[in-house]
């Protein structure tokens, strides 16, 4: 079977943790995952689910061995401590820190977030947001499918909120 298959079985079982996780994936990560046509996930039986389960649970406790062993055979070496002073900061009194526009603070947000977003807005600012961001990402945001919770829409509220956004 696929990996990439197996990885969206992994994503998918982990129900509402799988934002944290689809996070900190990189774009071009977010992007061979979301490939996987969800037929192919309808294909896999309880018994390949029941083994992908299996070899994923082994490969942890395989890291999680070799990580103990690492850290057990590691020479105890102790680090002397050095005081040194911090480094003084010029402050500039007379300029103001930047405050991010929407479009700025939208465009640091994950591919998910921005894509939750664009599901609330008007069509005009939809457009608006996506003129904006970097065509890879643009890219990757419009080939999420947003799925809508009970609890989605207060936290997507609350986001809007915080980005200066006013709801469709």
């Amino acid at each position: 079977m696929e990996n990439m298959i197996k990885a969206k079985v992994i994503i998918e079982l982990l129900d509402e943790l799988k934002y944290p996780v689809l996070s900190s994936f990189s774009s071009q990560e977010l992007g061979k995952l979301n490939a996987v046509d969800l037929e192919a996930l309808n294909a896999v039986s309880a018994t390949d689910i029941s083994s992908i389960i299996d070899e994923f649970l082994a490969n942890v406790e395989d890291r999680k061995q070799t990580r103990v062993d690492t850290e057990a055979s590691a020479p105890n070496v102790e680090t002397p401590i050095v005081k040194t002073e911090p480094p003084k900061i010029e402050e500039k009194p007379n300029e103001p820190a930047k405050d991010l526009t929407a479009a700025e603070k939208i465009q640091l947000q994950p591919p998910q977030l921005i894509a939750c977003i664009l599901d609330r807005v008007t069509d005009d600012q939809r457009k608006d947001i996506l003129s904006k961001l970097p065509e890879d990402k643009k890219q990757l945001v419009e080939a999420i499918e947003v799925e809508k919770t009970p609890i989605s829409e207060q936290v997507i509220q609350v986001i809007m909120n915080e980005l200066e956004l006013s709801p469709q």
